[in-house]
């Protein structure tokens, strides 16, 4: 094993599949957030056409979630990071240390950097923990709003028949 203390160095790992293991994760992770967020949106524009007789549009859903103070930057990020691992270029693996916690970021570069200077040139692991959070958060707030609309409809409904 190598030092890490200075840009370019390296630690040889005892498991020669763990770094490959760990970028198809991540990888994966990006390609399927995506690809979730494209059928939840499928499946709004659906359910609102259906049920309320009306469409619903990607922007209309990022403006209900930044009304509520959900933070909708990773939508960006996600879509803009699939096309790039997807459609222009592969991830690269690496780490990223941090001494004053001693922690052991993975990091995605999206070139063969030799450094993590610019931070246009990687997606860091909390880059994906926000993408995640950013998702989770949102489908909960799009659950409470769909809830709403279904609760509207129905006192609408029962106010007709009286």
């Amino acid at each position: 094993m190598l030092h890490a203390r200075e840009p370019g160095h390296f630690f040889r790992l005892k498991d020669n599949n763990l770094a490959y293991e760990l970028l198809l994760d991540m990888d994966s992770f990006i390609f399927k957030t995506r690809s979730l967020y494209e059928l939840v949106g499928k499946f709004l524009v659906a359910l609102f056409d259906t049920l309320f007789g009306r469409t619903i549009t990607e922007a209309e859903l990022q403006s209900i979630l930044s009304d509520k103070d959900i933070d909708t930057r990773w939508i960006t990020g996600l879509r803009e990071n699939r096309i790039l691992f997807f459609r222009q270029t592969a991830p690269w693996l690496a780490v990223q240390v941090d001494h004053t916690k001693t922690a052991f970021n993975p990091v995605l570069l999206k070139t063969a950097a030799k450094t993590f200077h610019k931070a246009a040139e990687r997606v860091d692991y909390d880059a994906l923990r926000a993408i995640y959070e950013g998702f989770v958060n949102s489908i909960t707030e799009l659950h409470l709003f769909i809830m709403e609309q279904i609760r509207a409809l129905e006192a609408q409904t029962d106010q007709q028949r009286e």
